[in-house]
């Protein structure tokens, strides 16, 4: 009988689509919007400070190289160092905000879980093997809070920095720019080429 429910999962699991399992994922995050907001704004000051890292640090060694001036020089690197420490700031409020929020989320997620499983009868509880009910509860629910608090952020932080980076390369030289796009479509195939052959 529990290979029979074990079974009756995976063909259930299996059939869903990547749309529609998001989809329901984003369903629990729908009433913390304003806090995702907010770690999107945030987000954004950390995007922005570790553009201007590399630029101040380009400055510093024009200054050293070609026209040396010390207190140009001191200037670049107190604005290096106030950058640094803003952006560790705003990325330590931006970590505790999306842990909390996942915290909230997990927790949401878990109690519509128990809720559903307080409604199921002796017999499905019976024919499902020792723990497997727990773990469904606990592990996998924490797998998801890695969803909302790791996979999405890195991959919306990563689409800001690649963005705000050929925007700055455009602003430096607009011809190595263009070089520089024309890899992007042979990545993305490389990319769906492997998502595919590889399930």
């Amino acid at each position: 009988m529990a290979k029979k429910f074990d079974e009756d999962d995976s063909k259930r699991m299996n059939t869903m689509k990547d749309g529609d399992i998001i989809k329901r994922l984003l369903h629990y995050a729908i009433p913390f919007k304003k806090e995702f907001v907010i770690v999107f704004f945030f987000m954004l000051i950390t995007v922005a400070f570790a553009i201007f890292e590399p630029l101040l640090l380009g400055k510093s060694i024009d200054v050293i190289i070609y026209d040396y001036d010390p207190k140009v020089l001191y200037n670049y690197l107190a604005m290096l160092v106030a950058i640094v420490l803003l952006g560790n700031a705003f990325n330590y409020i931006q970590t505790i905000m999306l842990n909390t929020l996942g915290q909230n989320i997990i927790y949401n997620i878990r109690e519509e879980i128990f809720t559903h499983l307080e409604y199921h009868d002796i017999a499905y509880i019976n024919g499902r093997p020792t723990g497997s009910l727990v773990t469904r509860v606990t592990n996998d629910t924490n797998t998801i809070s890695e969803m909302y608090t790791t996979v999405a952020v890195s991959l919306v932080r990563n689409i800001l920095y690649l963005a705000a980076i050929l925007v700055v390369l455009f602003v430096l030289n607009y011809k190595i720019t263009l070089y520089v796009i024309t890899v992007i479509p042979v990545v993305l195939f490389a990319s769906y080429l492997f998502r595919k052959f590889s399930i």
